[in-house]
């Protein structure tokens, strides 16, 4: 086995943030909802129970449908390890001569109206591998250091 170069943890912080927060946002709308429910109320709190009770049940499954895939997502997140001829991708292991190209890809949205300046922007950026047989992988900045990654593969190939 190929002994690695350097290993690029990612980071996990945020999507276990907002996994956190939802679940205990989730926890908080069933407890309320089970104590809204055994209340005893006036004949006028009742006819608006119905409708908290829908409007805090559509808020739950969105909680509860933004947590659990945003933990099912944060699972697919793993380490991107640098060997001596190859780079080891969440998606699967390409080597260095397989590459066609490697670049960072700065995610500039359309806008119909001209846009704002660029200091006002927040512009997401990945780095996009290119393998020879079209396939391709994309790296988050958000979870990622992908500047790098990429400075790390070019020093790479460039000995070789």
């Amino acid at each position: 086995m190929e002994e690695a170069i350097q290993i690029f943890e990612p980071n996990k912080f945020w999507p276990t943030l907002i996994t956190i927060v939802t679940a205990l946002i989730s926890i908080g709308i069933i407890v309320y909802l089970f104590y809204y429910q055994k209340k005893e109320l006036s004949y006028d709190a009742k006819k608006r129970r119905g409708m908290i009770s829908i409007v805090l049940g559509i808020v739950l499954l969105l909680t509860t449908s933004t947590g659990i895939l945003n933990w099912w997502n944060s699972l697919k997140i793993k380490p991107v390890t640098v060997y001596q001829n190859s780079i080891d991708l969440p998606k699967g292991n390409v080597l260095f001569k397989d590459i066609r190209k490697a670049f960072i890809f700065v995610d500039k949205p359309m806008t119909i109206a001209s846009p704002p300046p660029d200091s006002l922007m927040n512009y997401k950026r990945l780095l996009i591998i290119e393998e020879k047989d079209d396939a391709s992988h994309a790296l988050s900045e958000a979870n990622y250091p992908i500047e790098d990654i990429l400075e790390k593969m070019r020093s790479l190939t460039k000995k070789k």
